[in-house]
């Protein structure tokens, strides 16, 4: 088939008229206003067509007729548009082995096709006669695919309420991404024949955290960096949009504390800038747990604000910001990081004196259509105007009836198993996770009981005052008290001699250790089976001997363990939040240290002994 035809030079033209004109001849002729050669003269089309055309000849479309007939091409392509929905879209290989099958049980064979197997100008000619597009289909996991229609029915009847009597300027959205120091592919012009192609361009995989939060009218609040580094320097905050906040973590995402920083700092006084009154506010993110410490749970009830979560893996359908926002402003960055790149010549990653610069050309070029934007993005998501529908609409429905000759229940049932919406199916929820009802407020003791129901068994006191005190090790007994104080407290393993101090006892411990007799006096434990005149040196360092192994075994696993409730690490929730005591070098867990980041932290133990 020839792909390009070209009318050769000096050959007798076929069509040179629309449809319309040919029909309008027609009805002249028929009606008696003109005569067939009048019409002919007059529209410019050959007196035999419009002949055919007034008795019903060669009515047919030219050329070769369609080797399947239109009911089985709309069969084929009602079948695609039902597997597209359910996430399983057809490629255009996989049209050319689905007719290479059907033609062949059909027992006909296609002379002008190779095995019977249609080539790619019958798929596109098939996809222009059907109304199908060839699109980039994105890659989702299956723990977003399993989200159905009732999870995002209970989410929107639980947030209904605070939805319905709260305007769009209080109504939140927050979430937090990166940018990437790539500019990505790009296409270009090479010549004919060229398989590999390259371009010589900086980049790296390094990225910076930001924080953006946006409003149902269209407004967006000043955004937060987060560096990843061990300090913060004055000239990385310079020369960015107007009150943008920049601060440092050692991962470069956000954790509690920082999370904190940004609701006291931006969220909240925004909130209380445009709010008139008390009046309710509604927030909306993720349910990563690290966004919700006590304190910001706390100040969300006071301020009249509806902390809430989306539904888990949802974000791709339901969260403005990823709906219709972070798509528009990727590419904005990566055109932009690709001029700066070719503009400035700098080797290696983004300097970060230089971010706060690029950022601000960022939020400058996003400013044009960012309200529209965002009020587009909370009417697709359903928030504002208030409509579960427009989110309902993307999932795929039922429609038994719509598929009744298209899919059997068989491949209806297979279609479901594939996505995930197997009710009696065991879901495991992840720990770091935020347990709580999609939709409805975050409170202080909601979260408290939902997180003791998932965790596992542990003992832990309920405050610091019930935590039984530790008892210090058995010290050996002493002989001799004159030596030492009698009180055991006074005695320190740190008051013995060691073999750095006395060389007798080095030369005693290298016999003791080797079954040879001492030159020192000493006894060793061939000499004796009582320790009754053996100096208390020696038996410290035989006690060490003996309990070395014991120790390394006990130390493995008291490392696991928080120092003071006893909670253990592999089972706790904000592994981040872990510290360890400067004086006694144990670890406490984030709910006993308070979030605290203080590098000369002391435990409660240690400051009540300092006391």
């Amino acid at each position: 088939m020839v792909r390009e035809y070209k009318r050769k030079l000096g050959a007798r033209s076929y069509k040179n008229y629309s449809d319309e004109t040919l029909a309008k001849a027609v009805a002249e002729v028929r009606a008696g206003l003109l005569t067939q050669s009048a019409a002919a003269k007059k529209y410019k089309i050959n007196r035999t067509t419009i002949l055919n055309k007034i008795h019903h000849q060669h009515e047919l479309k030219p050329g070769h007729p369609t080797v399947l007939t239109p009911e089985t091409e709309k069969l084929i392509a009602d079948t695609l548009k039902i597997l597209t929905d359910w996430g399983v879209p057809f490629t255009k290989r996989d049209i050319q082995i689905i007719v290479q099958m059907l033609v062949t049980r059909e027992g006909r064979v296609i002379k002008q096709w190779k095995d019977n197997s249609p080539g790619p100008d019958f798929v596109t000619d098939f996809a222009a006669r059907n109304n199908l597009t060839q699109r980039l289909a994105t890659n989702i996991k299956p723990a977003r695919a399993s989200v159905g229609p009732n999870e995002i029915k209970e989410f929107f009847e639980n947030v209904r309420p605070a939805l319905e009597e709260t305007r769009p300027g209080l109504i939140y959205n927050y979430d937090e991404t990166n940018v990437t120091d790539d500019p990505g592919a790009i296409k270009v012009l090479v010549p004919r024949g060229h398989r590999r192609v390259e371009r010589v361009q900086e980049h790296s995989k390094s990225s910076v955290s930001i924080m953006f939060c946006g409003t149902a009218d269209g407004k967006m609040i000043p955004p937060m960096v987060v560096y990843k580094s061990k300090h913060l320097y004055e000239n990385w905050t310079m020369g960015g949009p107007l009150g943008t906040i920049y601060r440092n973590s050692h991962s470069g995402w956000f954790d509690m504390n920082l999370f904190e920083v940004w609701f006291f700092k931006l969220l909240l006084p925004s909130i209380q800038e445009e709010r008139i009154g008390n009046e309710k506010a509604v927030v909306i993110g993720d349910n990563l747990a690290s966004h919700f410490s006590p304190e910001v749970v706390q100040a969300a009830i006071q301020n009249n604000i509806h902390f809430t979560t989306l539904t888990p893996n949802s974000t791709h359908i339901m969260q403005p910001l990823d709906v219709g926002i972070y798509g528009p402003l990727k590419r904005q960055w990566r055109k932009i990081l690709d001029t700066w790149r070719k503009e400035s010549r700098i080797r290696g990653i983004i300097p970060k004196p230089q971010f706060p610069m690029l950022l601000k050309r960022l939020m400058d070029a996003m400013a044009p259509n960012l309200m529209k934007n965002l009020q587009s993005s909370f009417r697709t998501t359903g928030f504002y105007p208030f409509d579960p529908q427009v989110v309902l609409q993307k999932l795929p429905g039922e429609r038994e009836q719509e598929t009744g000759r298209i899919l059997d229940s068989c491949l209806l049932e297979f279609l479901k198993e594939t996505r995930g919406y197997n009710t009696e199916r065991i879901r495991h929820r992840r720990g770091r996770k935020v347990v709580n009802k999609p939709g409805a407020q975050i409170l202080v003791t909601s979260q408290r009981d939902n997180a003791e129901e998932d965790a596992p068994e542990i003992d832990v006191p309920p405050t610091i005052d019930d935590i039984p005190e530790i008892d210090s090790p058995p010290m050996p007994e002493v002989s001799s008290p004159s030596t030492f104080n009698n009180s055991p407290k006074s005695i320190s393993i740190l008051d013995f001699p060691t073999m750095d101090d006395s060389p007798e006892i080095e030369e005693n411990v290298s016999a003791f250790e080797n079954n040879q007799p001492s030159t020192s006096g000493l006894l060793t434990k061939n000499q004796t089976d009582s320790d009754e005149d053996v100096p208390l040196s020696c038996l410290v360092r035989k006690k060490e001997i003996k309990n070395r192994k014991k120790d390394k075994k006990k130390n493995k696993k008291e490392s696991n363990l928080c120092y003071i409730c006893r909670c253990d690490y592999r089972f706790y929730r904000h592994s981040v939040d872990w510290i360890c005591c400067i004086t006694c070098k144990n670890w406490v867990c984030g709910m006993c240290n308070k979030g605290s980041n203080n590098p000369s932290y002391e435990c409660v133990v240690c400051e009540d002994d300092s006391d």
